[in-house]
């Protein structure tokens, strides 16, 4: 088995990604690797393999509140792949963020519908625009 840090295997997969992965995706990923790096700390700067199921489910668990269902799912997905990479590259036994539940994604959380005088500002500014 490959011995990497988990920040030194971070960045070798994000070299890897940008030949093949649009600009934004690429900055999605790098985004996603740098706040779980943050949050391991320390750990980060051990063995790749030292990361725990655990881990993940603490990290997801930390997300509610900074993040949309929607972004923490898309953050679970990046790192899915991130460690489905190392166990194929030999860094890790096993792909500890395979039986990782997602979050309940619930649509209506922290959105409204919009209100009558918001419409009609809305509105206002749109038919006030001069078109040329």
């Amino acid at each position: 088995m490959s011995i990497a840090t988990s920040r030194s295997y971070a960045d070798q997969w994000l070299e890897t990604k940008k030949p093949e992965t649009a600009v934004a995706t690429l900055q999605s990923y790098s985004k996603t690797i740098s706040a779980f790096m943050d949050f391991l700390g320390s750990k980060a700067d051990r063995d790749v393999s030292e990361v725990a199921g655990a881990d993940l489910i603490a990290f997801r668990n930390s997300l509610p509140g900074k993040l949309s269902s929607t972004s923490i799912n898309r953050y679970m997905s990046v790192l899915r792949m991130f460690f489905k990479t190392a166990k194929r590259d030999g860094y890790v036994l096993e792909n500890p963020v395979e039986f990782v539940e997602l979050v309940r994604n619930d649509r209506n959380e922290g959105r409204r519908a919009f209100t009558i005088a918001e419409i009609k500002a809305v509105l206002g500014v749109v038919y006030s625009v001069t078109i040329i």
